[in-house]
């Protein structure tokens, strides 16, 4: 009997150990979290609800229950279950509660294995507030209803949402905003412009509070700027797009407001804007009467293209400024052309490396097609640019060095038969600069923007302070004027030293450092005196000066001293002139005194009298024949410019200038250009020198400039030399020179008339004596320092 139970509890383990022990477990789902439809019902994920999830196929062995196993049966028919185990529903297909679903799942491959369960799935009651998006005005007002787009146990809410009990903020501080009972939102008028959020809630007895949401008012800006209209315009019909040319801007005003905005502007940081709206309706658009026209510059040409930044300004009803910005890009056409460029090459490898600055130390020279007229152009910055569309043209391009700098720099590089394929874009040539020895060159240069000083009225006048060499320097100024002409009112950069002597005021400014190759201003304003004190047609001198403070240290010597003063001689007038000549001499110059490298320092001045701005200046300059046109350079200009000069024919070109009616007391509107120049050797006595200029506003006819004469006189023997007598005989010499005077002479230097320094020597004493037997027969210039003065008298040798 033992032996037969034991084999029937082998037999029944055998059996059972064949069979796969199948197992449904019941499931438990709470529908709380997850994505919402647009009814905002809770999305029932297929992906995160499964009913096979804790269901086994083999429970003892651990074998899982999946869809390709195992076959579920919906014993009720439950429309969202589906054969893979997944629910597909959201929280508004079935109401509210809780709900007991039967299942079956057998083993596919034997469905006699079977096992019964249920899956219960809870659907709670839903109410969800929606975020709100208002647009209002400045003039404020009532906005629509956040209930409207809200839901309450997956229904939307409809009005007059008698559902709610409750609307509220959860946090604002802002009392131009009140949310009312009803679900409107009350805005204050002159709430300032712009983007405004806050959390709400409602709240009902059934349900509670509700989810929080946002509610986020946009009060708009009652004006809105865009630009209607850009479009690019060859100003000078070269058919190139170049310096000087424009582009036209139509700016499109709107009142987003109900009430009307008035006192509209528009202002641009670098485009000529022409008219204004003093009122615009409100919801009402102006395309008309406001427009712009920006000059293109050569950064432009470059990029090839414009950005244009616009502000609108306005008055609301109430009295409040509002702006508003926009934006626009202007493509320009690539234009093809050659750019020359002149640089102090440092390391002496003919790159422009990092740190290695553009210099205007010449003349850039240019033939085209082998014709032999030389073509000279120079800027302000060391570079030209020239535009070609023809890619038969040649090209020889050069540099030579202003007489200036050419004892110490040099330049090399030359190009021969270049051209200009279309479509290529720029192409550079460089001009490396070099030096060889370290260069101390400090420069002044004494510019009247003001024009001529007239009685009672304010003169200014414009130093600039230059470092030509490759050394570091620390300038200190020196100003001089006669107190009974000028009372000093104001500089630019304080005096930290005066004094009076001789009857002339002494100002001095200390500078400090000055890098290579650059360069700084002192604007100093004087009051003119009133007449008797001075009157109409008086002759009256400025003095400035520049040497470098540490210069007794021999490394501190300058290279060149000719440059180191400078005078400005003035003739009182009655009334003003706009557009004028100047120069720095008086009317007569002594011929016997001027050294032969002297420069005549010329200033032409142009103001814009007109109404509107104008785009392009040019300024066209014949110089004399006693004047040597290799040796023009120009010493500043208000603005970047263009100068060029075939032969005596100088053009100075200031494209894209868009210089701006003038104001009167300013320098708005007002511009100048300074060069200097010198006479011919073969100038002799009696020769008078005359200049004219003409000046061109964009397309109007040339103003033409006052005549400026000077004449040079003769008369060798006694001069002045800084308020004393000095004598300079015999002259012509042959052997001894002598030289006597009233005060004390330092040192003497004598010049030959290629410029070159001969001969230095200490005097230390009021008279002295120089043995000339030695030196060529012709003439020559003895320079005589005392103190900081320094005057220079021309002498023959026999």
């Amino acid at each position: 009997m033992k032996k037969i139970t034991l084999l029937i509890v082998l037999l029944f383990g055998l059996s059972t150990g064949l069979k796969a022990q199948i197992r449904a477990f019941q499931d438990f789902f709470f529908v709380a979290n997850g994505a919402h439809d647009y009814n905002d019902c809770l999305i029932f994920s297929p992906e995160t609800f499964n009913i096979l999830d804790n269901d086994y196929l083999d429970l003892t062995n651990n074998i899982r229950a999946t869809p390709s196993n195992v076959t579920i049966v919906n014993t009720n028919n439950f429309p969202y279950l589906n054969s893979n185990g997944t629910i597909n529903l959201t929280t508004c297909n079935l109401a509210p509660g809780n709900y007991y679903i039967p299942y079956d799942i057998y083993e596919t491959a034997n469905p006699s294995n079977i096992s019964q369960t249920t899956f219960v799935l809870y659907i709670p009651f839903q109410d969800s507030a929606k975020d709100d998006y208002f647009e209002i005005g400045i003039s404020g007002g009532v906005t629509p209803n956040v209930l409207a787009n809200d839901f309450i146990d997956c229904h939307p809410l409809f009005p007059p949402y008698s559902e709610i009990d409750n609307v509220h903020w959860i946090s604002t501080s802002n009392a131009q905003f009140t949310l009312n009972v009803n679900g409107t939102i009350t805005v204050t008028p002159e709430t300032p412009p712009g983007f405004y959020t806050f959390q709400y809630a409602y709240y009902t007895f059934n349900l509670g509070t509700s989810d929080i949401s946002n509610v986020t008012i946009n009060i708009t800006n009652p004006i809105s700027i865009s630009i209607n209209g850009n479009s690019y315009q060859d100003y000078n019909g070269d058919g190139i797009t170049n310096v000087g040319d424009v582009i036209n801007y139509q700016y499109s005003i709107t009142n987003n407001d109900t009430s009307p905005v008035t006192n509209i502007s528009v202002t641009s940081p670098n485009t000529s804007i022409t008219g204004t709206i003093a009122s615009l309706n409100g919801g009402a658009t102006n395309t008309t009467s406001i427009t712009g026209v920006y000059a293109l510059t050569q950064q432009d040409i470059n990029a090839s293209f414009v950005t244009e930044t616009a502000t609108a300004t306005g008055l609301d009803s109430y009295s409040n400024t509002h702006t508003d910005i926009t934006e626009a890009i202007t493509n320009l056409n690539i234009s093809s052309g050659i750019k020359l460029n002149a640089f102090y090459d440092t390391n002496n490898n003919g790159t422009q490396d990092s740190g290695e600055v553009n210099v205007n130390f010449g003349e850039f020279r240019y033939e085209l097609n082998s014709s032999g007229q030389i073509n000279n152009v120079s800027s302000n910055n060391g570079t030209a640019y020239i535009f070609e569309t023809n890619p038969a043209n040649t090209y020889n391009l050069g540099y030579i060095l202003n007489s200036d700098f050419s004892a110490n720099y040099s330049v090399s590089s030359n190009y021969t038969n270049v051209t200009v394929t279309n479509g290529s874009g720029i192409t550079t040539y460089n001009f490396p600069i070099t030096a060889t020895n370290a260069i101390r060159d400090l420069a002044i240069t004494t510019i009247p923007i003001s024009g001529n000083p007239r009685p009672g009225f304010t003169h200014t006048v414009r130093l600039k302070y230059e470092n030509l060499g490759n050394q570091i320097s620390y300038g200190d100024i020196g100003f001089a004027y006669n107190p009974s002409n000028y009372t000093h009112t104001s500089s630019t950069i304080p005096h930290y030293y005066s004094f009076n002597s001789n009857n002339l005021e002494y100002l001095y400014f200390d500078i400090g450092e000055i890098q290579p190759f650059t360069s700084g201003y002192i604007d100093i304003v004087l009051q003119v005196a009133t007449i008797p004190s001075v009157n109409l047609n008086d002759i009256v001198e400025l003095y400035s000066g520049i040497g470098d403070l540490y210069e007794d240290y021999p490394s501190n010597v300058e290279t060149n001293y000719n440059n180191n003063q400078s005078y400005l001689y003035q003739t009182v007038v009655g009334s003003y002139d706009p557009n004028d000549k100047n120069e720095n001499h008086q009317a007569e110059i002594d011929y016997d005194s001027y050294y032969i490298k002297d420069k005549l320092t010329y200033t032409i001045r142009f103001e814009n009298t007109g109404t509107a701005s104008a785009i392009n200046v040019k300024v066209n300059d014949m110089l004399d024949t006693k004047l040597n046109a290799n040796t023009f350079k120009v010493l500043d200009a208000s603005h970047p410019y263009k100068v060029e000069r075939v032969g005596r024919n100088l053009s100075f070109k200031f494209d894209g200038i868009d210089l701006p009616p003038s104001v009167a007391n300013t320098q708005i509107g007002k511009g100048f250009i300074t060069y200097n120049i010198e006479v011919n050797p073969t100038l002799e006595a009696g020769d008078i020198v005359s200049n004219t200029a003409n000046i061109f506003f964009d397309f109007n006819p040339p103003i033409v400039t006052n005549t400026i004469d000077r004449e040079f006189v003769s008369a060798l023997g006694t001069k002045e030399f800084n308020h004393s007598k000095f004598s300079l005989y015999p002259n012509p010499a042959k052997t001894i020179l002598n030289i006597q005077s009233e005060k004390n002479i330092d040192s003497i230097e004598i010049i030959d008339t290629n410029g070159r320094v001969i001969h230095k020597q200490r005097i230390d004493n009021t008279n002295g004596t120089v043995n000339v037997e030695s030196f060529s027969n012709g003439i020559y210039f003895i320079k005589l320092h005392n103190d900081q003065n320094t005057t220079t008298i021309k002498f023959i040798k026999n």
